[in-house]
């Protein structure tokens, strides 16, 4: 299956061609309370250096959320802008899920944290030994709450803290978890692009693609 992914839930926008598990061509900039003309201007690269057409894609991956809510507005809105010109399918993929499936194989727990300024994280927690198997909703909450979620679910497992959140915060995080902290051999502060068109590839063999009126991004603070 060929998507293209767009992921603007940080400030770092990435945009890619992926087939199959196949890293085509990788687009990014850094976000400077973009417009939809300068996404779409990521996106045209990345078709370029993929030598492929909009027009060749199966469908369009997405990030919803949660993330930066400008940022988030934006990627969904060209995606919908993509969709109503060519008729692809778009699939909405869930940043945290992204994050926790991007992570370094290992066991114990996966928390996604993605850095939502004002002194706290979107955050959700994955079994890693259990496929990512998520433990939590996402929600918005302050890095100590975070890690104490963590915590309280680990029970002597260890929590690998992947997302922006994870190196801002990271003393408020190793302050709560303590040794049950498993630091990334790399940092992950951004989704693996083959990993939103994995998860909008599974979506999409489970049935229909949702209705554009009802994709909508996953905004858990009103601003």
């Amino acid at each position: 299956m060929q998507l293209l992914t767009i992921d603007t839930s940080t400030p770092v926008e990435v945009v890619a061609v992926v087939d199959g598990d196949r890293l085509m061509a990788v687009s990014e900039r850094r976000a400077e309370r973009g417009h939809a003309e300068r996404l779409m201007e990521v996106v045209s690269t990345a078709l370029r250096e993929a030598g492929v057409a909009l027009e060749d894609m199966d469908g369009i991956a997405v990030a919803v959320g949660p993330g930066r809510f400008s940022g988030l507005r934006v990627g969904l809105a060209t995606a919908k802008g993509l969709t109503v010109s060519t008729g692809l399918p778009v699939w909405p993929v869930s940043t945290t899920e992204a994050l926790a499936l991007s992570a370094p194989a290992r066991d114990g727990l996966v928390l996604s944290v993605i850095d939502a300024r004002r002194g706290e994280v979107y955050c959700a927690l994955f079994d890693a030994a259990r496929g990512r198997e998520r433990l939590s909703e996402d929600a918005a909450l302050d890095p100590q709450e975070a890690a104490r979620l963590a915590l309280d679910a680990a029970g002597g497992r260890t929590v690998q803290p992947v997302g922006s959140g994870a190196s801002r915060y990271a003393h408020e995080l190793k302050a709560i978890l303590g040794d049950d902290l498993s630091v990334p051999e790399r940092s992950v502060d951004v989704s693996d692009p083959v990993v939103l068109a994995a998860l909008a590839a599974r979506a999409a063999g489970e049935g229909e693609a949702p209705e554009l009126d009802g994709l909508e991004p996953v905004y858990l603070r009103g601003i």
